[in-house]
């Protein structure tokens, strides 16, 4: 007689069938996934001046962009501005009846309020696209300090050289700085380190301000690269140049001329590292001098006549400068671009 094989599996004599849940028990079930988020990052090929156009991208996004931006920039320096003025009055620096003069007090307040629209920059930019701040920086997705060093390298021996051509013409430098005497006196370290400290700053903040966010929302307005790229220059650099209130038609040339040469540095290199860098040491050798004045007031005087033809040299070393940089960044290989379909993999 055959003997049954206890080695095999026997089958369940009951029926398959979910277990009836207890009294008292809620029965288990599964969450079902829900609709993914679209990606705030590029899944197609983008530029620098194109990164906002993802999925998540939508026109209103950008129009509300360059508002807040626009909003906050004034708000920001408005409020801090106002704190420096508020403490020259109490202290006696100034009357209502000098209100309009440049004190060391109002330059440092003026120069903390540009400094901190950076940090508000990065905010707004996050808020409106979802990409995290470092995606400001570059497309790369941060700051690349081997692009600051490199770029330091070229534009730093330039904007020398520039200083040391205006200290032969100092009669071409603007209206009355021929005969400003410099020396010691009791503002000359406190202006010293506003100077070194906060100018880095600044500079950063009107690039992430201007050529950042404000490019980005503009250039990725349209379906057509190369006309909203140029409109994103040119809109960005007249704002740039209504910024600093200059009625000298010497000055109105430079500022705006300035702002197209960082907009091209920043599409050029794929990130605001050199644009950055340019605007940080073009600051530093323009006031290296300010500590040392005895008075600030006709250093910031931007009224007719107050310009040269002069202002071409740091346009023409941030040219050199550029031209350098790339060349150099591209014998080296550095991404410039989101280089294929979803090639940034976090926001």
């Amino acid at each position: 007689m055959n003997q049954p094989n206890l080695g095999a599996p026997q089958p369940d004599p009951t029926p398959a069938g979910p277990t009836p849940a207890q009294p008292g028990q809620q029965p288990a079930y599964a969450p079902s996934p829900g609709p993914q988020k679209p990606s705030p990052l590029p899944t197609e090929p983008q530029d620098f001046l194109r990164f906002y156009r993802s999925p998540r991208w939508a026109a209103w996004r950008g129009i509300l962009l360059v508002i807040t931006l626009g909003v906050g920039f004034f708000a920001i320096l408005n409020v801090v501005v106002s704190i420096g003025i508020a403490i020259d009055l109490v202290t006696g620096r100034v009357d209502a009846d000098s209100l309009g003069q440049t004190t060391p007090m109002l330059f440092a307040f003026n120069h903390l309020g540009l400094a901190l629209c950076l940090p508000a920059t990065l905010l707004l930019h996050w808020a409106w696209t979802g990409q995290r701040p470092k995606w400001l920086s570059s497309v790369a997705g941060g700051f690349r300090w081997g692009r600051v060093l490199r770029a330091l390298v070229v534009a730093l021996p330039l904007w020398i050289i520039y200083t040391l051509l205006t200290s032969l013409f100092p009669a071409a430098g603007g209206a009355g700085m021929e005969s400003v005497e410099i020396g010691v006196h009791a503002d000359t370290w406190f202006l010293l380190a506003v100077v070194v400290l906060v100018t880095p700053f600044q500079a950063a903040a009107e690039e992430y301000l201007f050529r950042g966010a404000g490019a980005r929302a503009i250039g990725s307005l349209g379906p057509n690269r190369l006309v909203a790229s140029i409109i994103a220059v040119v809109i960005t650099s007249l704002l740039f140049c209504l910024a600093h209130g200059a009625s000298d038609p010497w000055l109105w040339a430079y500022y705006f001329l300035f702002g197209v040469l960082m907009s091209v540095a920043t599409w050029l290199t794929g990130g605001l590292e050199l644009a950055v860098v340019m605007h940080a040491v073009n600051n530093l050798v323009s006031l290296a001098a300010l500590p040392f004045l005895p008075e600030l007031t006709e250093v910031f005087d931007r009224s007719a006549g107050t310009g040269s033809p002069l202002l071409v040299l740091p346009l023409v070393c941030g040219a050199i400068t550029t031209a350098i940089v790339v060349w150099w960044q591209r014998r080296a290989g550095v991404q410039t671009s989101v280089p294929e379909v979803g090639a940034p993999a976090t926001a």
